[in-house]
Order: structure tokens, then sequence, then C-alpha cells
């Protein structure tokens, strides 16, 4: 579909890696993973809830390089016990997008009826908000920070390469890479929310792997890894008002809404219509900045390729 670029042309080589860089690396997102976990049960910041999202996924991409399928069950049980962290917090992190969106759209109102019903989608939201922070904090009580970090430090010292070529890099970039390509195809084709959805978990994989590469010394991969941050944004903020839109167009539905709040449905219903519409208008400029950067891509297999020496 798109022009391929041959293996020697703009190769931009990774220097060798060595075993205690990784490592180093590894143990760096181990500390700052850990360090946030514990300010949660203390306070309920919403940048905290995202950066222990951000800083798990992190880690997990790092795990899951050192230690490539098929995993034994101590590489399994870390990985699984980041994602099951990760997802504890994740309706928390749902709710603070969309109250923060709500909040923009509240402070842009003039009239007050219409003021009036989206304060009052704010005020279940904060309730809502309110629950899954319970059940996120009951959840963290019951991990063992502690073990899960002797568990982490075990597993890292039974890491047996010597430098990054015995990782497979290439290999693991090029099946993120040929991912995160099939579901650009995938969106385009069908337009839908289930497949822009999975284009943006596809490219928050393919960004945390550039990610590491661009930690191990590779500058291309720094610069595609930041142009790819610009298209997850803007993915990201497609799916909050999604998400944001669907919640409330569920909420108007329950009878309870209908009995005690008529005035509200008409309001909320033709609002919903007119935020779903310029929402779905962006995506044609979503994909279009996906396939200028898949271009770019089409070639960084070859740029996270070792050198065969230092």
């Amino acid at each position: 579909m798109y022009p391929e670029t041959s293996h020697s042309e703009n190769r931009v080589t990774l220097l060798r890696v060595l075993k205690n860089d990784i490592l180093r690396l590894a143990l760096t997102r181990l500390k700052k993973c850990v360090s946030i976990a514990p300010r949660l049960l203390v306070d309920h910041d919403p940048d905290d809830i995202h950066d222990l999202r951000v800083t798990s996924r992190r880690l997990q991409q790092v795990v899951s390089l050192m230690f490539p399928k098929p995993r034994r069950a101590k590489s399994r049980k870390v990985i699984r016990s980041l994602r099951d962290l990760r997802r504890d917090w994740g309706s928390c992190r749902n709710l603070d997008v969309d109250l923060a969106l709500l909040q923009e759209k509240l402070e842009s109102l003039e009239t007050d009826g219409v003021r009036d019903a989206w304060s009052y989608v704010r005020g279940c939201l904060v309730e809502l908000r309110a629950q899954e922070l319970d059940r996120a904090r009951k959840r963290l009580r019951r991990l063992d920070i502690l073990a899960f970090i002797e568990r982490t430090q075990r597993l890292f010292k039974a890491v047996k390469i010597e430098n990054v070529q015995d990782l497979n890099l290439e290999e693991s970039f090029a099946d993120t890479l040929a991912e995160w390509r099939e579901a650009v195809a995938q969106a385009k084709s069908r337009h839908n929310s289930k497949h822009l959805h999975e284009l943006r978990i596809s490219g928050k994989r393919l960004r945390y792997r550039l990610e590491i590469i661009a930690e191990l010394g590779n500058t291309a991969a720094k610069d595609q890894a930041t142009s790819l941050k610009g298209l997850q944004e803007e993915l990201g903020r497609w799916h909050d008002c999604h998400v944001l839109l669907q919640f409330v167009e569920e909420l108007i539905q329950k009878p309870e809404f209908l009995s005690d709040h008529p005035e509200f449905q008409q309001i909320l219903e033709r609002d919903i219509d007119s935020e779903r519409r310029k929402n779905d208008a962006a995506i044609d400029e979503i994909l279009k900045q996906a396939e200028k950067l898949q271009l770019g891509l089409n070639s960084s297999k070859a740029a996270v390729t070792p050198k065969d020496s230092l």
C-alpha cells in the first residue's frame, strides 16, 4: 500500500546496550511505579492516578522486552500484577478525564437551563468517581507492594542477556509496528469507535516500545515517539469525548432520570447530538495524521537494528 524503504536506505543504527544499561532502565521504571501507588491511599490526585497507569505501562514494556513470549510463570506474574494495577484505576482515570471535559463545557455555557442540565451530569460523575475511588483503594490495600518489588527485582536478576541483540529488539519492534499498521488500515476502512479505540491502544504499545529504544540511545526512535504522542493525544481526546457522550446517553435513558428530571432530557439529547457530530468530524483529520505518520514509520524497522559490534 505504501512504498517500502530498502533495508540499506536511511539505516539508523542503535549502539549495542549492555545488560547493566537495560537493568538500570528497568530499575528506574520500577522505582517510579511503586513510589506513586502509596500516595493514592492518602490522596486522590488525578495526576497521580494518571502517572501510576503510565509508569505501570512503561515498566511492563521493559519487562516484556527482557522476557519475550513464550514467557515463564515469574515474568507472567509480574506483568499480570501491573495489568491488574492499571485496570484497578482505569475507571477513576476515565472519570477524571470526563470531569475535566465537562468542566470545559460548563465554563463555555451561557444559558442557565443548559448549565443546570450539565451540572446534574457532573454531580452524577462526581458520585460515581467517589465509588470507583473507594473500590480501587480497597484493591490497592490488598497489594503487597514490598512483595511485588522483591519479586520484580528477582526477575531482573534472572536476566541472562549481555547485550540488546539478544533481546530480538528488531523482531519485537516489527511485531508492534505491524499491529499498529493493521489498526490504521482497519480504522480507515471501518470509521467506527471500536476500531479507533483499537488504533489508540496499539499506538500506546508502539509508543512505549519506541520510548524504550530511545532511552537506550536511539535518537530516531525518540523523534518517532514524539510524533506518535501527538497522534495519541488527538485519539485520546476523541475517545474521552466519545465515552462521556456514551455515559450521558445511558444516563438519560434510565427510568429514574426520566421521572425526576424530564426538563433535562431534551436539552441533553440535543447537546449530545451536536457534540457527537463535532467529535465524528475530527475522525478524518486523525486518520490523515495517522497515515502521514505511518509513512515515516515504514522505515523504522531498520532504525532499531543494533550494530554488529561496538
